[in-house]
């Protein structure tokens, strides 16, 4: 069976309710080339994707950094045959499986410094909300209940739940939501190429680390619970730090008892070269998200 020929030419269909329903979602800001004519994806190999019309397309962004090993991978496919097959779902109140307790036990394994606890979550911005969660929860039931604020980076991206969309920094994809929830403080990025302030590394002193500081002891680290920063900034055009930014970042929150959140949902699972990019820094954070 041809399976281009048996996907209807939606883009072709101008007038039907389908194409308008399509126009409308895709119309954003980094697609609004494509808001027009929309891409119609049928199926993806390797690095691939085909649209319905059998045009090929190079996928440099690994889906959306989601097949790192390519679409149609066989091993991939052969193991969630496998586990369908076995068992499709198991409510985590009432228990686990033997799947999800190993993947546990090697992230453990895999995970950097100390950390060994792992809890899963269903996508990207739900880990990033369940970070933001567990910091408030975490200070509750350690004796700190007025430490809630959460202090992220502008130019960020740590997802589209509310919370995580809270923390995130882009001006574009929030304004659309507010009012957002409160408790959350917004520093800028370690952005050495453009500083915002004016400086040249490495003679600045690492002013972008220095001033989370300032704003921690400013708002009361009483009432701080958490700093949440991706290793390296993604949408803010691939911020690698100075060298001595997240090691200083750990000195900081260690000083006023605020947890440290990376969230490597792009830089985890060896996107860096190192499993994790908190390892190629040399930093260990309290919370680390991946997906």
């Amino acid at each position: 069976m041809n399976t281009l020929a048996a996907v209807p030419d939606l883009i072709s269909q101008a007038q039907t309710t389908e194409e308008k329903f399509l126009r409308q979602i895709f119309v954003r800001d980094q697609m609004a080339e494509w808001s027009k004519h929309p891409l119609i994806m049928a199926r993806a190999d390797g690095v691939f994707y085909w649209d319905v019309k059998g045009k090929r397309y190079f996928d440099a962004l690994s889906g959306i950094y989601v097949a790192s090993v390519g679409h149609n991978n066989r091993r991939v496919i052969e193991a969630v045959h496998k586990q369908v097959d076995e068992l499709t779902f198991s409510p985590p109140m009432h228990g686990t499986n033997p799947v999800a307790v190993q993947l546990a036990n090697l992230l453990a394994e895999l995970a950097p410094g100390d950390l060994n606890t792992v809890k899963f979550q269903c996508g990207g911005s739900e880990v990033t909300e369940a970070a933001i969660k567990l910091a408030r929860q975490y200070h509750k039931l350690t004796g700190h209940p007025g430490k809630y604020k959460i202090v992220s980076r502008y130019l960020s991206w740590h997802g589209s739940t509310m919370g995580s969309l809270s923390a995130s920094g882009l001006k574009s994809r929030k304004t659309v939501n507010e009012p957002l929830p409160t408790g959350f403080l917004h520093v800028f990025p370690p952005t050495c190429y453009r500083c915002p302030f004016g400086k040249t590394y490495p003679d600045c002193d690492i002013t972008c680390a220095t001033l989370i500081g300032d704003t921690i002891e400013m708002e009361d680290p009483e009432t701080v619970a958490a700093v949440m920063v991706e290793p390296i900034g993604h949408t803010g055009g691939v911020i690698d730090p100075p060298e001595e930014y997240l090691p200083l970042l750990r000195e900081i929150c260690d000083r006023h008892q605020v947890l440290l959140i990376f969230d490597e949902i792009i830089t985890g699972v060896g996107r860096t070269g190192r499993m994790f990019a908190a390892e190629t820094f040399g930093v260990t954070p309290d919370v680390v998200c991946i997906a």
